[in-house]
């Protein structure tokens, strides 16, 4: 058949780089397009009039079974990403959406279909999706409470350690998009949180500060945490990044340290002092004179 033999609307058709069909109700093929009758190796008289068990493999027919009954048992719009071979190079993904039609009556007359290899774009997404699960698991691992904000400070994620000591949620969706005002009950400690936000916003530069933090379970714990801004690919600030690492350990260690040292420095005054008492009286003779030498423990030390 020549182009002039064909309207409009089925040059386009036969001419889409996409598989592209149309079925009756009962699912057999009305007409398909060239790019679906090279992809089935196929002619259109061996195709039009057969289902799409008698055409495809079994593992397609399937796919193309469950998209056309979704259909007809809905009578809405139905699609899918799916595999259609796997080799060397990698799996051939393609995207099918099934569409119903309908008579002047309203009546359900057929469906028409369109399929369109997505393998290049799957692939990508599968990288990133990856990728995205590689860096919650690390995230998740962390100890530290990690929280990264947009410009707002509103969260744009958190991780475990975060959700569950500090915010009191199992899912990230229930912080994201909140400010610290709208998480913590602690009011004081959303102030200082937000305070210290827009100032390592405003300074572009990371910001240190230690405070303390009141758990979910009600423990008070002592925190160093470091704000630190993020940029995207043109340098501009686009949000930030907060690390809160719990430090109750060290502040009570420094603690008995100060206090160690205090105590030393009294023993140490005390036996100077007791050293100095204990010494003899200076001796003066007309041809001799002795005095006593003393050194405190600071200058001998």
């Amino acid at each position: 058949m020549n182009h002039g033999e064909l309207s409009p609307l089925q040059v386009i058709f036969q001419h889409m780089p996409t598989l592209a069909w149309m079925k009756d109700r009962e699912g057999r093929f009305l007409e398909v397009n060239t790019a679906f009758t090279r992809f089935c190796h196929k002619s259109p008289a061996e195709i039009l009039g057969k289902t799409v068990r008698d055409i495809m493999p079994a593992f397609l027919t399937t796919v193309y079974e469950e998209l056309d009954t979704a259909v007809l048992q809905s009578l809405l719009p139905q699609s899918r990403d799916h595999v259609y071979r796997e080799n060397r190079a990698g799996s051939n993904w393609f995207d099918t959406q099934i569409i119903p039609i309908f008579h002047r009556n309203g009546s359900l007359s057929g469906t028409i279909g369109f399929s369109r290899k997505i393998s290049r774009r799957k692939q990508l997404e599968l990288k990133l999706e990856n990728q995205q699960q590689f860096l919650r698991t690390m995230m998740d691992s962390i100890p530290d409470m990690l929280v990264f904000k947009d410009l707002q400070c509103q969260v744009l994620g958190c991780n475990k350690s975060c959700r569950e000591l500090l915010y009191g949620v199992e899912q990230e969706r229930d912080v994201i998009g909140k400010t610290t005002w709208d998480i913590l009950k602690d009011t004081q400690l959303a102030e200082n949180c937000l305070k210290k936000d827009y100032e390592a916003l405003l300074l572009n530069q990371p910001v240190k500060v230690e405070e303390q933090y009141t758990l979910v379970n009600g423990s008070v714990i002592d925190v160093e945490t470091v704000k630190t801004p993020y940029h995207d690919k043109e340098g501009y600030v686009t949000g930030l990044i907060a690390i809160s690492r719990d430090i109750t350990e060290r502040k009570r260690y420094e603690e008995e340290l100060r206090c160690r040292e205090q105590q030393t420095l009294r023993e140490l005054h005390l036996a100077a002092q007791v050293q100095q008492d204990t010494l003899p009286d200076a001796l003066t003779l007309p041809e001799l004179r002795v005095d006593t030498l003393f050194l405190p423990y600071h200058t001998v030390s």
